[in-house]
């Protein structure tokens, strides 16, 4: 009787072992089908390392300044650098925008080659018409001729958080803090802007 109790307990830790080694399926291992290329720990494919990227232009140091640390697109647009990398407050042109009988006041923030506008209108305009935003456009390219895409709201909120984002620009304050969140309001606001 104890040899039959030993065989029988035997040969079910046997199954109970066979059973949970078809369970691992080799998971403890990364295979190399379903793995790019290790790279360097800084290094991408795109043609750049991944650094303190500023987006500045690319300078006049010749071909070393394409990986340089310090830089972002390097002075080539359109080469999906991961968001809007130059910010900046264009003071011109929404004194221009704010010239237009239509607009009370607006603010303006520059990113590459993309402008944000947003417009508070004036007590007699009840909404933002195309004919208007046309305008607003027009003058925000004859104020900064590098400027390619104009977005234009009237939304207040939208308006309200520009009015911050400019105060802050101007004021120094870093842009990490709020640049992530300017981009997806952006991206809210305006779904089709590429």
């Amino acid at each position: 009787m104890k040899k039959l109790v030993v065989m029988f307990l035997l040969t079910a830790a046997s199954f109970s072992l066979i059973g949970c080694m078809n369970g691992d399926q080799d998971q403890n291992e990364q295979t190399s089908k379903n793995r790019d290329n290790t790279l360097n720990v800084n290094d991408q494919r795109d043609g750049r390392n991944a650094w303190d990227f500023t987006g500045n232009d690319r300078n006049d140091n010749g071909p070393n300044t394409v990986n340089n640390p310090d830089m972002t697109n390097n002075g080539r647009y359109g080469a999906d650098n991961n968001g809007n990398n130059r910010y900046a407050v264009a003071e011109e042109a929404a004194r221009q925008v704010a010239d237009l009988k239509e607009v009370d006041t607006a603010n303006v923030i520059c990113t590459d080659r993309n402008a944000y506008v947003a417009v508070v209108l004036d007590d007699n305009v009840d909404r933002l018409s195309k004919r208007l935003e046309e305008k607003i456009a027009d003058r925000v390219r004859r104020a900064d001729t590098s400027i390619n895409n104009v977005y234009v709201s009237a939304n207040p909120d939208f308006a309200q958080r520009m009015n911050d984002y400019a105060q802050k620009i101007n004021n120094g304050e870093p842009i990490q803090g709020f640049a992530e969140e300017f981009n997806e309001m952006v991206r809210r606001i305006f779904p089709n802007a590429r």
